[in-house]
């Protein structure tokens, strides 16, 4: 990856040979991938044209087109998306897949949508098919902006979500979201984070229920009224989601309701209005 600087796993490297392998085939795509974001350093255009008919291969051994690998590279880092199946991203079992192996492709027309710590969209995941869904009524001419990344994302690299956001895309964010949690002090952050990490433990009922309290004050603060995205919040109200729905049973629909509730609260606290 040229922006972590770090070596990809294999759907990483699978992807990147098989984009290579397209615009062999095919140099009707080179112009596709002019136009996706490969990094600040290199231009790319914004006149979309219609795909032209490529003339046919001379030769296996010889491409129709000379092929800039190394912007291949920066367009994958930059807009390659990991395929996550819908039942992963609302299971409530704690079923969902941890096999390790993923799926990642390049979409084209999502490429084009900016990144924002409050986006006005998200991206949902049916088999391997990219929908991208407003977080709420947008206005005529809103911009749809989706997330970087989840905070789950980022410490599954050992990253706060400022630091990946730096490694990530090579900047610091002061958006209301970030600027906020600077207001909140690194202790603060600390203690939310210690928090959660009792969440996951999966503690008994009511220790969760007094844990998910006590990250519910830490945001009853001024400076975070008016900003809807509390992503540690957001995770806490979908591990207490898993935590009823594991323990209920089949039998009394209540269990469920109630972590249908909490589902519904993550929702709200990731920014999608209900």
């Amino acid at each position: 990856n040229l922006l972590t600087k770090k070596l990809n796993d294999y759907a990483a490297y699978s992807l990147m040979c098989r984009v290579v392998t397209r615009l062999w085939d095919d140099a009707r795509l080179a112009h596709v991938l002019e136009c996706m974001y490969a990094g600040p350093d290199r231009p790319f255009s914004n006149q979309r044209s219609e795909l032209v008919e490529s003339r046919s291969i001379i030769h296996p051994r010889s491409p129709s087109i000379d092929i800039d690998v190394s912007r291949v590279e920066y367009v994958h880092s930059f807009n390659a998306c990991a395929i996550g199946s819908f039942k992963d991203q609302f299971d409530l079992t704690g079923d969902a897949s941890e096999s390790g192996e993923r799926s990642i492709a390049l979409y084209e027309l999502p490429s084009y949508c900016n990144h924002s710590c409050l986006p006005s969209a998200h991206v949902v995941f049916f088999g391997d098919a990219l929908v991208i869904r407003a977080a709420h009524a947008l206005k005529a001419g809103e911009e749809v902006t989706n997330p970087y990344f989840t905070e789950e994302n980022a410490a599954d690299n050992n990253l706060t979500y400022a630091e990946a956001l730096k490694v990530g895309w090579g900047f610091t964010c002061k958006c209301e979201v970030c600027s906020a949690k600077q207001v909140d002090g690194p202790e603060m952050l600390a203690r939310r984070e210690e928090l959660l990490q009792s969440l996951k433990a999966n503690p008994p009922k009511a220790q969760a229920k007094t844990i998910l309290s006590e990250i519910e004050n830490s945001y009853k603060k001024a400076h975070w009224d008016n900003i809807p995205v509390k992503r540690d919040l957001a995770f806490a109200y979908r591990t207490m989601a898993t935590v009823v729905y594991s323990t209920r049973h089949t039998s009394n629909a209540t269990f469920l309701r109630r972590g249908i509730e909490y589902l519904i609260k993550c929702i709200q606290a990731d920014g999608i209005f209900v």
